[in-house]
Formats: C-alpha cells, structure tokens, sequence
C-alpha cells in the first residue's frame, strides 16, 4: 500500500507544469516590459492629442438640377461644419478639404427647403459631422428659359500713337443664354472680358471671352466671341 501511495504522489508531481505562475511570470520579462512601456506610450500620446470638437469651412457643390428647372435666388458657397475628430494624430482640421455635395434631383417649381444631412460630406476615417450651419439650404426653382442676347465688347486703353480704329466688330453678335425667368426678364444684354486694344497695332481677330451675367445664368454652346479689329496707319 504505501508503495502504491510513493507512486501515485510521484505521478502526480510529474503531470504538474515544468514552471510556477512566478516562473512563467518572471519569464521574458524584457520584451513584456517593453512592450508594457509601448502600449502606454501610445496610449498617453491619442489622450494628450485627441481632437474633439472642431470647426471647419466646407465648400459647397450641387449635382442632379432637373433639366427643365434653374435656380432663381442666390445660394451659398460655404457652410460652417462642426466636426468630431478622434485624433488629430490621424487627421488634422487644417489639412481636411470638406465638401458638401447637395443632391438637387428632389427640387420641384418653387420654394423648397433641403436639409444638408452628414452623408452629403465625404469624410475620412475617425471624423463626423456634429453640426452644420445653415442645416437647412432655402433653393427657389423656376422653369428654365433661354434668350438670345446683344453681346457687348468692352474695351480698355486707348490704340497706339499713329494707328487708327478703322473697324471693330464681333462675331456672333447675339449669344444665348439660359436661367429662370425672373432672371432673364432683368437682361438687355452680355459682356465679354475686357479687351486691351492698347497693344493693337495691326488688324486681327482675337478671341475674347464672354462673362456670365450672374450665377443663375448660364451661357449656351457658345462662350466667347471673335473680335475682328482693322486699323490703319
């Protein structure tokens, strides 16, 4: 009996682990510091840089106007966007491009009120948007019309000593243009970019651009004019 007791206890502290919990604690004890030592470096660093709240200019773009609407009244260019940053270790407020781009294809004839909504900014990872101001974009549609208009050459400087104007005409003469009818109704007529004819000294065509009236008028195919000079000596 006491023989089988000797073995069994002997069996026993065979089959326990060849190392303590101190043991193995205690082992590689190095690299686990170390490694300690990293992960509470890089812990301290996101809490001592987190970003927070943060505001920012966001341009403003639109896409998806109906075809047979245009856009009566002003709108903005920017928003003033109020951003939830996790770290400005990653991202940083001043390098961020934030655009908003507003879906027009719900717009209807009249007043309508677009809420700009977070899924309108494309943002990079770890940022969200908290606030935007306006959050609400107030877009007046009318029917789109168009008008062929007089195109007016504006010049500047004056020609040369001892070269005369004999001739100046512009080619087309009439251009169209398309926007709401509110605002058409207020044009008599286009202009180009000014023209310096101080350095004519010989007859040419020169081709100048034309100006959009405003930003709720847009030009047709044709964007600029050829503007035929003769001159003499």
């Amino acid at each position: 009996m006491t023989a089988l007791l000797e073995d069994s206890v002997v069996s026993a502290k065979a089959a326990l682990p060849g190392l303590s919990i101190k043991d193995r604690l205690l082992k590689n004890l190095v690299p686990k510091f170390v490694t300690l030592l990293l992960v509470l470096a890089c812990w301290l660093l996101i809490n001592a840089r987190q970003g927070g709240v943060q505001a920012v200019t966001a341009q403003v773009k639109f896409h998806d106007m109906p075809e047979n609407l245009a856009l009566k009244n002003d709108l903005p260019f920017e928003l003033e966007v109020q951003l939830k940053v996790l770290s400005t270790i990653f991202t940083s407020s001043k390098k961020l491009e934030i655009v908003a781009d507003i879906d027009l294809s719900k717009v209807h004839e009249g007043i309508n009120n677009i809420p700009v909504e977070g899924k309108a900014f494309q943002l990079p990872l770890g940022v969200s948007v908290i606030k935007v101001a306006p959050s609400v974009l107030k877009i007046v549609a009318e029917r789109k019309m168009h008008r062929d208009l007089p195109v007016y050459l504006r010049k500047t400087g004056r020609l040369p000593k001892g070269v005369r104007l004999r001739s100046l005409a512009i080619e087309p003469a009439r251009v169209r243009v398309m926007g709401s009818e509110s605002s058409l109704a207020q044009l008599s007529q286009v202009y180009t970019e000014p023209l310096d004819i101080g350095e004519v000294t010989r007859s040419q065509v020169i081709e100048v651009k034309i100006l959009p009236p405003s930003p709720q008028v847009q030009l047709g195919s044709v964007d600029t004019v050829k503007a035929k000079i003769v001159v003499s000596r």
